[in-house]
């Protein structure tokens, strides 16, 4: 039955959600096909070319931050909407009439949802991956050689190790991030004439209490503990006797932290949604 409720709510999302995903796409290879063929290297000695060119980037470059940005809020904004109404709106009567156990109703919205936020994400990287490789291009300049050259200053010796350990990071944390939405919608529905604000209120307590948490276990272990990172000060923790900062052990080390963290989170937030929903749900 779970795999049948999936498959019914790819059916419901994904024509909004695709149509984001290809919108961010688009948007991605239009910018980088503009800026490849920017003449940044180009002596422009008319005031007014210059000027142009100025005002052409200047005004691209903004419209492609609002499109991204719109995009990015709209694509977590829908999800998380879908998720309130199709199970504590009138249709999550029709939701829970299935023959199907509640925590499958509920895990089915949270897998679909999960799915979808990493697809988003997936675009959203490309949408600025193209640019870059454009604006590359266009200054002649090699991003091996750039990234090498970045390894080379902090002196990181295992480089493509730190750059999966941070994807599978981002991989996490983006799904932990919707799921706190998920459990702070779920949580909201212990109240009863106040759900929404429920909801709210429960948003910036588990934020408060997660950044509590993160900052002692920074402090405690060493490394950025938060979703990407959450700062700078431990880094002392990782200076040798000669003063040099050990970066390839603290980017380890906050990597390697932050996805536990963010498994932790995400174990959380979806047991706890479930037991409500389980336990404690009553839809009026």
């Amino acid at each position: 039955m779970l795999t049948m409720l999936i498959k019914h709510e790819f059916k419901s999302t994904w024509k909004i959600m695709g149509l984001i995903c290809a919108v961010l796409v688009i948007t991605g290879i239009i910018s980088g096909i503009f800026l490849s063929f920017v003449p940044l290297n180009a002596d422009i000695e008319n005031d007014k070319a210059a000027a142009a060119l100025g005002f052409s980037l200047t005004f691209g470059f903004i419209t492609y931050l609002i499109i991204v940005i719109s995009l990015s809020v709209l694509s977590t904004g829908y999800l998380v909407i879908h998720y309130y109404r199709s199970l504590y709106t009138s249709q999550g009567y029709l939701s829970f009439t299935l023959p199907a156990s509640i925590p499958e109703v509920i895990s089915s919205r949270m897998i679909v949802g999960c799915i979808w936020s990493l697809i988003s994400g997936l675009c959203l990287s490309i949408c600025i991956a193209l640019p870059i490789l454009g604006l590359s291009k266009a200054s002649n300049m090699m991003l091996y050689d750039f990234f090498y050259e970045m390894a080379d200053v902090f002196e990181l010796t295992n480089a493509p190790f730190l750059i999966v350990e941070y994807i599978i990071l981002a991989v996490f944390s983006t799904v932990s991030t919707l799921f706190m939405y998920y459990f702070c919608i779920s949580v909201g529905q212990l109240w009863q004439e106040h759900k929404i604000v429920g909801a709210i209120i429960c948003y910036f307590a588990t934020n408060i209490v997660l950044k509590i948490f993160s900052a002692i276990a920074s402090i405690s272990t060493g490394s950025s503990t938060g979703s990407l990172g959450f700062g700078m000060f431990t880094i002392e923790k990782y200076i040798d006797a000669s003063g040099e900062i050990m970066m390839q052990d603290f980017f380890n080390a906050t990597f390697i932290s932050g996805i536990i963290y963010n498994i932790i989170t995400i174990i959380i937030f979806v047991l706890v949604s479930i037991y409500i929903s389980n336990k404690k749900l009553n839809l009026d």
